[in-house]
């Protein structure tokens, strides 16, 4: 069935209806073949919303290859007299999918005969806005009217109200991936002249990549508080969906436009600055650095390590909020910070008392830069202050991540003098940016080797996260020689014997249990041989089953001999499985 999914053939959808296979893969091949059927059932169980690029492709291929036919059938689905709910939840999907606008009567015939359409409310705004074409308002506005009349108190404590939660995950997330063009006018028309609707729409439109939508946005959303506003549009950045020029472009207009309102201003701003694009430094150069947006624009161009924002950025780090902008200098770490950053170092080695672990306020910061400055210089910035910094475990994790010989002894010596070297290493796998994003990271096996004659500190929480760190980067070697004895996911025959009971009484498919190990880069010899001496202490069909079908997947001809000796004497059924998998490893391999 899965041959049959990627397979263009008239012949297609006939045979797979013989396959007694009720999946996903059945539907994706008759979709394919221009079947409407398996679309809708495709469809069924897939909120518009959901991530699903395998729908997706295969929904675009089915409209290049059979496309005025295959709309016309669903179009002729939509209208059907003997439509069930499900069919009708399929269909409507389906159709916005299509985006065709002639399939828009369909979706009213649709909505005229069901009489349960507010329980299909959401995907009948998904269907109209995709298809309503030049008459948006004539196919949305009986949807939004049923949408304006849902209660607006939440059923339950703490939960939003039916009118707020009807279009704020799926058909939200669906419209940022494609954006309703013909549809958004009405839906702003509409949330300015109904106040119930006011809220609900710019939430539904917020994350659009279009401009009609960022305009209205952005002037419902001044005003409000600043934070997060963003976060809509880096996360789109994150998942390979940045804003597009065009749109950054109408936000860049708001923000330098003097006739807009100061929050209009900022707002239109935050919305630019939350994802990138290759002029961005260019673009901000000319804006003065005064007031509240000059404030704005000097850490976008400082986030974007723009070193000609540092001079501003020293006056900053004078003023009484000087502690904030420390945390924008770990963005260019330059040679004009130098003596500021030695200048800081020497007021906390006045005011902080030779203590363990006795802390400054601008420790965690002034670590930051430390990781992302030149080698040499952080070396002898952090020597030459040594004498009490070596009382703060930032400053230890940081000549550790740092890992030049010299910082590698001084912190050695420090951790052995400690009396708690245990509280010395808390949080380590934090300070060396494992887990975060906003940090450079392990770049080098060096920076593991140095934590090495101290993991008896490191808690097991931190040496786990090193041990994956490590098999991330295929550094194999290395987290066998330091880690895998310390670590409880490192391969172990006893362990895995253990797991696989586990995966036995459990029913759990062992192929995920046989990629995590051979992700881990424990060889195939350990693998086979832990599971012919674990079949060997459960002499079961069960259990044969299991090592069998990991054979059949990944063993050579040699391991069959090894199988068959075990099961010698074992039922028809048993040898059964043997001839299967003997087939299996001998159509795939020859050795």
């Amino acid at each position: 069935m899965a041959k049959l999914s990627e397979t263009d053939s008239p012949l297609v959808p006939g045979l797979a209806r013989k396959i007694p296979d009720a999946t996903i893969t059945r539907s994706l091949a008759l979709l394919r073949n221009g079947d409407v059927v398996g679309g809708v059932n495709l469809c069924c169980n897939l909120e518009p919303g959901v991530g699903a690029p395998w729908r997706d492709v295969q929904v675009a291929h089915a409209l290049a290859r059979h496309g005025p036919g295959l709309t016309a059938r669903l179009d002729a689905f939509l209208r059907g007299a003997a439509l069930n709910d499900l069919g009708r939840l399929g269909a409507l999907r389906l159709a916005g999918h299509f985006q065709d606008p002639t399939l828009a009567g369909a979706v009213a015939a649709c909505w005229d005969s069901d009489p349960n359409r507010s329980a299909r409310l959401g995907d009948y705004l998904w269907a109209f806005a995709q298809t309503c074409g030049d008459e948006a308002e004539v196919y949305l506005a009986p949807v939004l009217d049923m949408w304006a009349a849902l209660p607006d108190k939440p059923d339950r404590p703490g939960f939003p109200s039916p009118r707020d939660d009807l279009a704020a995950e799926s058909v939200r997330w669906a419209f940022h991936r494609w954006p309703p063009v013909c549809a958004i006018g009405y839906l702003i028309d509409r949330a300015v002249r109904d106040d119930c609707l006011r809220w609900p729409i710019t939430y539904l439109l917020h994350g659009l990549d279009h401009p009609e939508a960022l305009r209205f946005t952005v002037r419902e959303f001044a005003g409000e508080s600043p934070f997060g506003r963003g976060d809509t549009w880096r996360h789109a950045q994150d998942q390979g969906r940045p804003m597009s020029a065009r749109s950054r472009e109408v936000l860049l207009k708001m923000f330098v436009d003097d006739g807009e309102d100061e929050e209009t201003r900022l707002t239109a701003f935050d919305f630019w600055a939350a994802t990138r694009g290759l002029h961005d430094m260019k673009d901000l150069a000319g804006v003065k650095l005064d007031g509240t947006i000059g404030d704005r624009v000097l850490r976008a161009r400082l986030e974007r390590g723009d070193r000609a924002a540092v001079p501003a950025l020293i006056e900053k780090l004078e003023t009484q909020e000087g502690e904030y902008w420390w945390w924008h200098a770990r963005h260019c770490p330059t040679k004009e910070l130098t003596a500021v950053i030695r200048s800081a170092l020497d007021e906390r080695g006045k005011r902080v008392a030779r203590h363990w672990n006795e802390s400054y306020f601008l420790d965690a910061v002034l670590c930051e830069v430390f990781v992302r400055m030149a080698v040499s210089e952080a070396e002898e910035i952090l020597l030459d202050h040594w004498r009490h910094l070596r009382y703060a475990a930032r400053f230890v994790h940081a000549a550790l991540f740092i890992a030049t010989p010299r910082l590698q002894d001084v912190a050695g010596i420090a951790i052995a003098e400690c009396p708690e070297p245990a509280t010395l290493m808390s949080h380590i796998g934090i300070h060396f940016g494992i887990l975060r994003s906003d940090h450079p990271g392990l770049s080098h096996e060096e920076q593991i080797r140095a934590l090495a004659p101290h993991c008896d500190f490191i808690s097991a929480s931190d040496l786990r996260r090193f041990w994956h760190e490590c098999h991330a980067r295929g550094w194999y070697a290395l987290r066998r020689e330091l880690l895998d004895a310390r670590v409880d996911e490192a391969w172990t025959p006893s362990r895995a014997s253990d797991e696989l009971d586990e995966i036995l009484n459990e029913g759990r498919w062992v192929d995920i249990w046989v990629k995590s190990k051979r992700k881990a880069d424990v060889r195939w010899e350990e693998i086979v041989s832990t599971l012919i001496g674990w079949l060997d202490r459960h002499p079961t069909e069960d259990a044969l089953e299991l090592v069998a079908g990991v054979i059949a997947q990944e063993g050579t001809r040699a391991d069959l001999a090894r199988l068959r000796t075990l099961a010698e004497g074992h039922s028809e059924s048993a040898r059964q499985v043997l001839a299967d998998t003997s087939f299996a490893v001998r159509r795939r391999s020859v050795t």
